[in-house]
């Protein structure tokens, strides 16, 4: 809040006088003879004169909002403070009084749009509901601080509404304090925005609302996102009394939920999957699994591979690392490893024929180069109206359900009918690449057709086929040298998954295991760490449930306030993996007003002085070396242990392996940073 704000007048504002058309020695038409008032700005202009005991235009405006907010089923709200947000915050604060909300403060709005990022990523986890949260602010930059979580949302498809509040139109482009062009501020990132306010009917309020609930969902359009609400708001800004919420009725039908599947994919749909998707399952293929958090679509993904004797290819947030058929260590395969003497990694990425692609995998090099082959048949399933084609090689696009739907029809193996549904979740250009570059039916990168028209069989490939696989990452991954920042990283990874609360909000997750604690890996060096050491299948044995990272756009920004949106949500621990320069990023988000309630939040902070991603890409070289330390390792000395301590949590200093697994073992209560020195 500026001091601007803070002294904008709280009463109703007395009306402008009219610029005089008379002569001077002449009193304006309407005078009494008295001195005409003193103009009182142009916000006077949308603030008539209205009795003590009648609320504003401002009160009632915001508490449209907030009803309407509630009936479509929103249910929890991140609020920073200020002034021009105040209608907005007076009236969110009666809601949950009253039972309908809950509500979380958060200085910072930047930190308040991650926190409100982890907490709709925590229903979707827990609920299986794409539930946006909000997040409010008040107008001028605090928007603009919101943008890092917008795009993120975005990339990864997670429901967000922001709930900006504004000054009327009249003082947009004026130089009046706090005011900017807000109305398409985030660009194309949202999938829905409105200008609430002004010239805007009460009765549109609830359309507008549920318009955006509805888009931030994707219930309509299976697109999630974030969504843009501008409410101008013109003083009085504060209730005349509180507000007597009436009786409201959230409507959960309004978000989309998961929809059980009922076909079991069996010896014979599974060969009729592969063939609806243009794929040979007696051919030689691999299923990459990428930053994934639909279970349903990583269960399917699962059951398909075991049934074609294809390896998975998975990332640690994938949902089926620990699957039989997952590779352990497979990017250095695909980069040439081939783990020992005589392995034969090298050549495995060399006969690969067919790619089926999950998820969003942007996770390492190989992986891309992969995906940028013209010589492999590649297709996606999706269970969303955007996916995941990197290098724009995807012949065949659809959904699980599309691909389900029509098992029982006499004949899919028509090639053309097949080149018609390519474009079922995707478009027509999408099908015509397929049949003219790789061709439906025909022959993929000179080989014999992995394509519809093509052998569909039931049998999979030789099972030496999977079995080369899984030998070479396991023979990988011994030969693979452990650094003293990967081996904390597994150590973390290991004592999370065995971490057991019995609380009442302990979830039961696929395995059948109480368990539960959230474990989230910043992008950049950390959640690489993981993928490349981490063991695969039955190796692995347990993962930590559920594991989280914000890779839509993998920004290293806002990683701990995420965290506390997800531990918030859910009610269950969180424990956040997370490098030096990450942390430094989002250390703020341990902030917590002495208002709000407490969460259950570990970080462990792997502190190598400086971004060492970059000693890894072509940036490291030695003839570059002049350049590395400055501009991008940015080496720091950061205590985090002291500026953690000043933000209120519980801090831990520790510098071997056997002091971290100490220190995991304890239960995670309030807030508290790890500090890992590791050099």
């Amino acid at each position: 809040m500026t001091p601007q704000e803070a002294s904008a007048p709280s009463g109703p504002a007395h009306p402008a006088s009219p610029i005089p058309t008379c002569p001077a020695s002449q009193p304006p038409a309407h005078s009494t003879g008295q001195p005409a008032p003193h103009p009182a700005g142009p916000e006077s202009l949308a603030a008539p004169e209205i009795p003590a005991t009648v609320e504003s235009q401002a009160t009632l405006l915001a508490r449209a909002v907030v009803a309407s907010l509630v009936e479509a089923g929103v249910k929890r709200v991140v609020i920073s403070p200020g002034s021009r947000n105040a209608p907005l915050t007076y009236a969110l604060a009666d809601a949950a009084q009253a039972g309908y909300l809950q509500l979380r403060v958060v200085v910072d709005e930047r930190s308040a749009a991650f926190v409100a990022l982890g907490a709709s990523r925590s229903d979707w986890l827990h609920e299986g509901l794409a539930r946006p949260a909000v997040a409010v602010m008040t107008s001028g930059s605090a928007v603009a601080n919101a943008h890092p979580a917008v795009v993120e949302a975005d990339a990864a498809g997670v429901p967000l509404i922001i709930l900006s509040a504004d000054r009327p139109h009249a003082l947009v482009n004026t130089g009046a304090s706090q005011t900017t062009v807000q109305t398409g501020i985030f660009g194309a990132a949202t999938r829905y925005q409105a200008d609430l306010g002004d010239t805007n009917e009460m009765s549109a309020v609830t359309n507008q609302v549920r318009r955006a609930v509805a888009a931030a969902s994707g219930r309509l359009s299976l697109d999630p996102g974030p969504v843009h609400l501008n409410v101008r708001l013109a003083p009085p800004l504060a209730p005349a009394a509180p507000w007597q919420v009436p009786h409201l009725e959230p409507k959960t039908h309004w978000l989309r939920a998961r929809k059980p599947l009922e076909e079991q994919l069996n010896e014979v749909t599974v060969s009729q999957v592969g063939c609806r998707l243009g794929l040979d399952p007696a051919r030689r293929g691999v299923i990459v699994v990428g930053d994934n958090d639909d279970a349903q679509l990583a269960h399917y993904a699962a059951v398909l591979a075991h049934a074609w004797g294809w390896p998975l290819l998975a990332e640690p947030t994938s949902l089926v690392r620990t699957d039989a058929n997952a590779v352990a260590a497979y990017s250095a395969l695909l980069a040439g490893g081939d783990g020992s003497a005589g392995g034969d990694g090298a050549q495995l990425s060399q006969e690969i024929e067919q790619l089926l692609v999950v998820g969003h995998p942007t996770l390492t090099r190989p992986i891309s180069a992969l995906l940028a082959r013209a010589d492999i048949y590649q297709v996606v399933l999706t269970n969303r109206a955007r996916w995941s084609d990197v290098c724009g090689r995807a012949a065949y696009v659809t959904t699980l359900e599309q691909a389900l739907s029509s098992l029982n029809t006499p004949d899919v193996s028509a090639g053309a009918e097949a080149g018609t549904d390519a474009d079922a979740g995707g478009d027509a250009s999408a099908s015509a690449a397929a049949e003219a570059s790789a061709g439906v039916g025909g022959s993929v990168g000179g080989k014999a057709g992995a394509g519809v028209g093509g052998s569909a069989g039931k049998n999979a490939p030789s099972p030496l086929w999977l079995q080369r696989w899984l030998q070479a990452g396991q023979q990988q991954l011994n030969a693979t040298s452990v650094t003293k920042a990967a081996q904390m990283a597994l150590t973390t990874w290991q004592a999370t998954s065995q971490y057991k609360t019995h609380s009442q909000s302990t979830a039961i997750h696929s395995d059948g295991l109480e368990s539960s604690v959230t474990l989230m890996a910043a992008s950049s060096m950390t959640i690489r760490y993981l993928d490349a050491r981490l063991p695969a299948g039955k190796q692995l044995k347990k993962m930590p449930g559920p594991v989280v990272a914000n890779r839509g756009l993998a920004g290293i920004d806002g990683t701990i306030s995420t965290a506390v949106g997800l531990a918030w949500a859910s009610g269950q621990p969180v424990r956040v993996i997370i490098g030096d320069l990450a942390a430094a990023h989002d250390l703020t988000g341990l902030v917590k007003a002495v208002t709000e309630t407490e969460v259950d939040l570990q970080v462990i902070v792997l502190d190598d002085h400086g971004g060492k991603i970059f000693s890894g890409l072509e940036y490291g070289a030695s003839e570059l070396s002049n350049y590395f330390l400055r501009f991008f390792t940015t080496a720091q000395q950061v205590d985090f242990a002291q500026a953690a301590a000043a933000f209120g949590a519980h801090v831990s200093v520790i510098d071997d392996v056997d002091g971290l697994q100490s220190l995991l073992s304890k239960t995670i209560e309030g807030r508290s940073l790890v500090h890992v020195k590791l050099v």
